[in-house]
């Protein structure tokens, strides 16, 4: 039986919740979730505070092999729920001394009313004693350990106190070897899994298959804390689909390194991370607020924004200014060919090609390119018979891009506020209507 399973069944048979237990304690709740959940362990004064409290032995509540629930120990368990419950009641109202340090702490003990239930002062007189006595014996070793000169005196310690030291030594052990893998810090309510427990996390583009249908994507994850067997793994689950791809990672010099094969397309993929330390597992979510792209990896990620549009009735003419930006001004440097087009029934209106310039003036964060347009309408054009396209070419893919919408764009209109539109844009939070009705990945153009 764990040290959490055991927190946790002693604290609901005193029906009590993790906020008060935590209130008493002056930690926060969190830290009494992942004491009971076996994430974290308290450290050795809570567990001294927390087998006083619920009046079992420290032994007891740290070995594993010892069910304290069993039948053997379930009267003096159900002995101790009653005075613990006495405790309790009259500990709420002075945010109980029992879990704070001072003399305070001991003399609740003894003038509280456990005798009525069956424990006598001079029971809990001794518990008291053998506590103070384990305490003393650890500071006792710590000196021994740093006053090696002293060799006779220290020789002298372990032959006196060899049961004693015996027993804290197994202890010790126990704790040493249940030690959470991972750095918790319980302030840390706000802050996310992925920078609780790593130091440094990144997917980027590694290479491209020979055929050109999948990505070659490198993780790499630096742990906040780690031991020589702690392990990594991850697992990707497309949005789309629900399938799964798993990660296998080898650390060098405290960084783990992974690889993963990505078709290139539109999917997204949440990202949930593993560490494993001599079993003792610890379940991340990375990213939380955004899912990994295939196509961010590498793609500038265009947005198109119709503004201003205006038409003539005499001439029949569509003319006003398309605003261009990207998502990624990075990867800038990977696009050539691009190419703005209006189609009607399979026959282009309007076609413009982006100049160097305007790819130029996009490499730099947060910057727009405005290009005007004007192209004649036929008459009585029914709107969903257009269809607006934007194609490039990805050098690093070394494929061509092209989105498509049909019907995203209103013509034969003199009210120019009708007619602003975004026509595309690459950010899945905005609203669905702006996205590509269509996206297609090609080798030509």
């Amino acid at each position: 039986m764990t040290l959490g399973e055991k927190l946790y069944t002693l604290r609901t048979k005193q029906t009590m919740t993790q906020e008060q237990l935590a209130e008493k304690l002056q930690v926060s709740r969190q830290s009494i979730s992942k004491w009971e959940s076996d994430a974290t362990r308290p450290d050795l004064g809570k567990l001294k505070f927390l087998a006083e409290f619920y009046q079992i032995s420290l032994d007891k509540l740290l070995d594993e092999d010892v069910d304290i629930f069993s039948e053997e120990t379930s009267s003096d368990l159900n002995q101790n729920t009653n005075c613990v419950a006495n405790n309790q009641g009259n500990a709420d109202a002075s945010a109980n001394p029992a879990f704070t340090n001072g003399a305070s702490h001991y003399d609740t003990f003894h003038n509280d009313s456990c005798s009525a239930s069956g424990v006598s002062p001079e029971t809990i007189e001794n518990i008291t004693s053998e506590i103070l006595q384990k305490n003393h014996q650890t500071w006792k070793r710590t000196a021994i350990g740093f006053g090696t000169a002293c060799l006779a005196l220290t020789v002298a310690l372990i032959v006196v106190t060899v049961s004693f030291s015996a027993r804290l030594n197994t202890l010790s052990d126990q704790i040493a070897q249940k030690s959470a893998p991972v750095y918790v810090n319980d302030d840390s309510d706000y802050i996310s899994e992925q920078d609780t427990y790593f130091q440094n996390y990144n997917a980027t583009a590694d290479s491209v298959s020979d055929d050109g249908k999948n990505l070659h994507v490198k993780f790499t994850a630096v742990l906040k804390n780690y031991q020589d067997n702690t392990t990594l793994t991850m697992q990707l689950q497309n949005t789309s689909d629900q399938s799964n791809i798993p990660i296998t990672f080898t650390c060098e010099n405290g960084t783990y390194t992974g690889f993963a094969d990505l078709p290139i397309n539109t999917d997204t993929y949440t990202t949930t991370a593993c560490i494993d330390t001599d079993g003792s597992k610890q379940t991340v979510t990375l990213s939380e607020y955004e899912t990994l792209s295939v196509l961010g990896l590498t793609d500038w990620q265009p947005n198109v924004e119709i503004v201003g549009n205006q038409f003539d009735n005499l001439s029949r003419t569509n003319f006003g200014d398309l605003n261009l930006s990207c998502q990624q001004a990075a990867f800038v440097s990977n696009i050539s060919d691009a190419e703005f087009q209006v189609v009607y029934n399979d026959t282009p209106l309007y076609t413009y090609s982006l100049t160097p310039d305007n790819l130029e003036s996009l490499a730099e964060a947060c910057t727009e390119s405005y290009i005007q347009y004007n192209f004649k309408v036929p008459k009585d054009s029914d709107a969903d018979d257009y269809i607006i396209k934007f194609r490039w070419y990805n050098s690093f893919l070394k494929q061509y891009i092209t989105y498509e919408t049909q019907n995203n764009w209103t013509f034969n209109t003199t009210d120019s506020e009708n007619a602003v539109n975004i026509l595309f844009n690459s950010d899945t939070d905005i609203d669905s209507s702006s996205h590509p009705e269509k996206i297609t990945f090609s080798t030509k153009p």
